[in-house]
């Protein structure tokens, strides 16, 4: 029976502790993909904006080169031909998106050219380059009005030229005289700023690439604009094969080419998101803004995660096979020697003596089936047999209720420290080992009980007392080892607060490593506490990074954090500013990006004399 037992108690905590960690890594699991989703979705929203914003920046820059009277006067007069070279070249070294600058007459001749920031057409064996047949031109050439006109994002090729120039984008602006076309302003913007600006993930997160959606020319539908491996970009001129549905395959090309913005999930686990972008007039061209996020690195601690379980899980197990058997031998088989003498009692035998010895509760217990059977065996009186199996009902009830304290209290294992600690030092003196152990149990101890008055009742469960802000910050900030070239300043003057000190220390602790953190491995930390108009003012200012306004407003929110993923959970400040509003006071954040952070808590001063 007690081989059985074990096995059964063996097999229940293994499937409770299997379904548990199943349950648990499953939540975890869609945790991970919710973050991952939201981490693509906000890295698309940001693409978005800064493609949107590089073409208007552009766009920018080719109106104000238009609208110089330097440019209209070379154009309809022909004149000023150094100053609208000067002009060029100013902007090719303070524009970093320029790559080229021309001014083209009416027959499609460069005149005025500046490349790369080299004055070329200002050469003495300069000859005007004939680009009348060129895509662009002949565009321009068709508009009736003023206008910027966004060519195709491809790599240049002139005539002098030998081979293709890095990818760009070009704008061509008509100029207009006498009803008719004057000249054109051409200008190509380097193809590569774009790529970098949207790329803005690490090389083990992922990456990001732009893609062309082409109704119009079959050649250039799917194309790579911009892409990690160089050599993927532009297949309809550099003749290969690497276009989106070769890569990443028809069906998901397909997709993407229906959707304005979504995220899908890759064969090879990856995740990739993509967001439209329409650079040019009307909706048959556009671009394909995509971010690929690796799913090795985003399940990275998950899979730590996971190795964690099933090492806990095994751990577990073992335990549970060796307590269920030690459990079996240690209370079961005594049973046996109880059941034998039950069953002679049974039959009559009411001589039969227990023989085996007994401890603890089951000592007790076969005392008194001996006893019983004593009593029977030379017949008391009905009344004192009565009586006595009263007393026996009085004590089983009794030896219930002490079992289950006594069991209550060996499953609290830090009492249990804490009991065997005082042993060891009444019998054996006080130890700085012994000392080390109880202080640090009573200390866990005291902190699990302050947990659970936090999230439970909070504030009215925890003892109020008289509190000097002075000494606990003194003494988190003198225990506090930053580490690095982090600085830690205080100006502290005495300031009482009622409160819990408990979680007043806890609420402290939260702001000074949220402060250490923002700076480290280098900068400055000041803590200042003084007293105010009867308020008690304690602030915590970092010369850090900052934080973005977007985010300031979340800073209280639950699990937001500002850190990475194995640096915080986004309870802190949360539980900071429970904390300080339960005990009446406030607590503010200020920041300036590229500056730091400053946190001020308000409370009431002390009430008490």
């Amino acid at each position: 029976m007690s081989k059985k037992l074990a096995v059964w108690i063996s097999i229940l905590v293994t499937v409770v502790l299997v379904f548990s960690t199943g349950v648990y890594y499953s939540q975890s699991q869609k945790a991970v993909l919710f973050e991952i989703q939201k981490r693509a979705a906000e890295l698309l929203r940001a693409d978005k904006r800064t493609v949107s914003d590089f073409l208007g920046h552009i766009r920018s820059v080719t109106y104000g080169l238009y609208t110089n009277p330097v440019n209209s006067r070379f154009i309809f007069h022909g004149e000023g031909k150094e100053r609208a070279e000067a002009l060029f070249m100013d902007y090719c070294n303070n524009v970093r998106e320029v790559q080229a600058i021309r001014l083209v007459d009416r027959e499609g001749m460069i005149q005025v050219f500046m490349r790369e920031c080299v004055n070329l057409s200002g050469e003495p064996d300069y000859e005007p380059i004939d680009i009348a047949s060129k895509d662009f031109i002949e565009d321009a050439a068709a508009l009736d009005k003023p206008e910027i006109l966004f060519s195709k994002f491809e790599r240049g090729f002139l005539p002098d030229a030998v081979s293709f120039c890095p990818s760009m984008i070009r704008t061509v602006v008509p100029y207009f005289a006498g009803g008719g076309h004057a000249g054109y302003l051409v200008v190509n913007y380097w193809g590569e700023r774009l790529g970098e600006v949207v790329n803005r993930l690490n090389r083990d997160e992922g990456h990001s690439f732009i893609v062309e959606k082409n109704k119009i020319n079959p050649e250039r539908h799917g194309i790579f604009l911009f892409h990690k491996n160089k050599s993927y970009e532009f297949a309809n001129q550099m003749q290969h094969e690497h276009r989106f549905q070769t890569v990443y395959g028809a069906e998901v090309f397909d997709e993407v080419v229906k959707g304005l913005d979504g995220i899908i999930r890759l064969k090879n686990g990856d995740f990739l998101g993509y967001t439209t972008v329409y650079p040019y007039e009307g909706t048959d061209i556009s671009w394909k803004v995509c971010t690929v996020i690796d799913a090795k690195y985003a399940f990275r601690n998950l899979r730590a995660l996971k190795t964690g379980f099933m090492l806990v899980l095994s751990l577990s197990v073992f335990l549970a096979v060796l307590t269920a058997f030690i459990f079996a031998e240690r209370f079961l088989k005594p049973l046996g020697g109880l059941k034998a003498a039950l069953e002679n009692y049974g039959r009559g035998n009411l001589d039969y003596e227990i023989k085996e010895d007994y401890t603890d509760e089951l000592g007790d217990i076969a005392a008194k089936v001996q006893e019983m059977a004593v009593s029977l065996r030379n017949h008391i009186k009905e009344r004192e047999t009565a009586q006595k199996r009263m007393e026996l009902a009085d004590r089983l009830s009794s030896l219930s209720i002490l079992s289950a304290g006594v069991s209550h209290e060996l499953s609290t294992p830090l009492n249990s420290i804490l009991l065997a600690a005082g042993l060891i030092e009444k019998e054996c003196g006080s130890t700085e080992e012994v000392r080390a152990v109880k202080t640090q149990a009573e200390r866990c101890v005291g902190i699990i009980a302050s947990m659970k008055r936090l999230v439970a009742d909070g504030y009215d469960s925890c003892a109020k007392e008289r509190l000097n802000l002075k000494e606990i910050v003194g003494e988190t900030v003198r225990f506090m080892r930053a580490g690095g070239g982090v600085v830690i300043e205080t100006v502290l003057e005495d300031a009482y607060i009622d409160g819990c000190r408990t979680l007043i220390n806890q609420a402290f602790l939260n702001i000074a490593v949220n402060a250490v953190d923002a700076v480290f491995p280098s900068g400055k930390v000041v803590f200042r506490l003084f007293r105010s108009g009867g308020k008690v003012i304690l602030e915590a200012e970092d010369n850090g990074s900052g934080i973005e306004p977007e985010k300031l407003e979340k800073i209280f929110d639950p699990f937001f954090t500002t850190k990475s993923p194995d640096k915080g959970t986004g309870l802190g400040l949360s539980i900071t500013h429970r904390i300080i509003t339960e005990h009446g006071g406030k607590i503010s954040v200020r920041s300036e990006k590229g500056k730091g952070t400053a946190v001020r808590c308000e409370f009431n001063e002390s009430s008490y004399s």
